[in-house]
């Protein structure tokens, strides 16, 4: 008679198996000593039993088949088998004599009848667990995708910050906007980026390169924008969207229109920007004569706009004065900056000290709460009267929390004093890189500042800044330092 010993595992970490290979190896040994026989054969296997298609049980039944009779010796049925197809044809052999005998460390399987039940129920058992593992691991992931949450690893432009969270990738996030803009702007096909993106520096999780492919699925992505699309299914994530809904769209229109965006001859930087004031079409662009000129398209017919143009020279005078209406004193900005400052870490200092304070009489009454048990232990006092100073020590608890409840987290106001002391600085250096800067720079800078521009009767008739850039707009140039200090 010819022993075969089958050791499996799945593939994942050791520490999620239920014995490994040579745990289970050690104990068949031990079985093969008392029962007094030795392996003919061992076949070990890492891989998920779940589905056919293993290659060492291939590689096991193959052998089996030449063979007159064999044992198969395993630490249980789940192991040679959690699925029905490969379940089948173990029984199969059994019934046609290939396998004598199925032997486990705690029952022998034989062609008999009841025998043959208790495989096909241990079998049903093991599918059974795999069938509830799958389906407790979908509903968890459901579940995580209902509350906003990212089962999977993050794609590129963010990373998993190892607690269950998606976070921005403050490098590659810059890169992934940057990708989107470019190819909203219809200037660049999707070779083109690619290139871009690798002498930039670009790189996968992995630091490998990016390939037209991963940028071809990245502008298809809603997870960009803070939707999850899964299983045909809409979430709304809880993540940091990295680019605009409007952004998103405008680069679909490219891609289901003409997947392969044509080279413009000429570069219109003010295309996608300006709006007709009365019909709110976008305005397109021509070159005529050695002049760029913008003009209404009239796509909803009820316009006249379409008759007037207004060069890019024209333009770009009016802008440049736009620009300059956010501009602020760099003196006064600097000034309101250090006072703010000042105060904030005054502020700061209070509210640390008062949560010392707070913290110290919590000690204290931890200390009298402790002094107190010990007089109770030691019958120093009786239970009545152990009992209601316990009830003032809780008093006294319950009051503190109330008054620490009221008092200002500990947090840092600098971080977002920073940052609005470098919206005013971008402000003040607007209009001048906007003067230096060529076309390809100046749709950047405009589209970091402005929402759109509208267009009538061949002016600039109202412009929309982005929200914080529109309260700078639209705030007195003249204000004095306690006023911008106190804003």
């Amino acid at each position: 008679m010819k022993y075969i010993a089958y050791c499996r595992k799945s593939s994942e970490s050791e520490d999620r198996q239920a014995m490994s290979i040579e745990s289970q190896m050690n104990e068949l040994q031990k079985l093969a000593k008392g029962a007094n026989f030795s392996f003919t054969k061992i076949f070990k296997e890492s891989m998920s039993a779940k589905s056919i298609g293993r290659p060492v049980f291939e590689q096991m039944l193959e052998y089996i088949q030449k063979q007159n009779g064999c044992v198969l010796v395993a630490w249980k049925i789940d192991r040679i088998s959690r699925n029905i197809a490969d379940g089948g044809r173990v029984l199969d052999l059994l019934e046609k004599g290939k396998i004598k005998e199925i032997k486990t460390i705690d029952k022998t399987i034989t062609n008999e009848s009841t025998d043959k039940f208790l495989f096909i129920i241990d079998l049903g058992v093991g599918k059974k667990y795999i069938d509830d593992l799958r389906q407790n691991v979908m509903r968890g992931m459901k579940t995580k995708l209902e509350k906003g949450g990212w089962p999977w690893h993050a794609p590129i432009g963010y990373l998993n910050d190892g607690k269950g969270n998606i976070i921005v990738d403050s490098i590659r996030s810059l890169y992934v906007k940057e990708v989107f803009e470019l190819y909203a702007s219809g200037k660049y096909s999707l070779g083109d980026i690619v290139e871009i993106m690798n002498k930039k520096g670009l790189t996968t999780k992995n630091n490998k390169k990016v390939y037209r492919h991963t940028i071809y699925l990245t502008l298809q992505n809603p997870f960009y924008y803070g939707i999850m699309s899964v299983w045909g299914k809409i979430y709304e994530g809880s993540h940091m969207p990295i680019i605009s809904k409007r952004l998103f769209d405008q680069v679909q229109d490219i891609l289901h229109g003409n997947s392969r965006p044509r080279k413009k001859q000429h570069f219109f930087y003010l295309r996608g920007l300006m709006y007709c004031e009365k019909c709110g079409c976008m305005l397109t662009a021509s070159k005529k004569k050695g002049h760029m000129y913008y003009y209404c398209t009239n796509g909803k017919k009820i316009c006249d706009e379409h008759n007037k143009y207004m060069r890019e020279e024209k333009a770009s005078e009016k802008i440049t004065d736009i620009l300059g209406n956010i501009q602020f004193s760099s003196e006064l900005v600097e000034i309101a900056y250090m006072a703010a400052k000042e105060k904030l870490e005054k502020n700061k200092t209070k509210i640390n000290d008062l949560h010392l304070v707070y913290e110290k009489q919590f000690s204290q009454i931890k200390t009298k709460e402790d002094k107190l048990l010990e007089a109770y232990i030691s019958e120093l006092i009786d239970k009545d009267k152990y009992e209601t100073k316990l009830e003032e020590i809780k008093k006294e608890k319950i009051d503190i929390k109330k008054r620490l409840s009221k008092c200002p987290k500990t947090h840092d106001p600098l971080s977002t004093l920073e940052q609005t002391k470098k919206i005013f600085l971008t402000a003040n250096k607007a209009q001048k890189d906007f003067l230096e800067a060529k076309e390809p720079k100046r749709y950047k800078i405009l589209h970091s500042l402005l929402w759109n521009l509208t267009f009538s009767r061949g002016e600039i008739a109202n412009v929309k800044f982005k929200p914080v850039f529109e309260l700078l707009a639209n705030s007195p140039k003249n204000l004095s330092f306690s006023k911008m200090w106190a804003g």
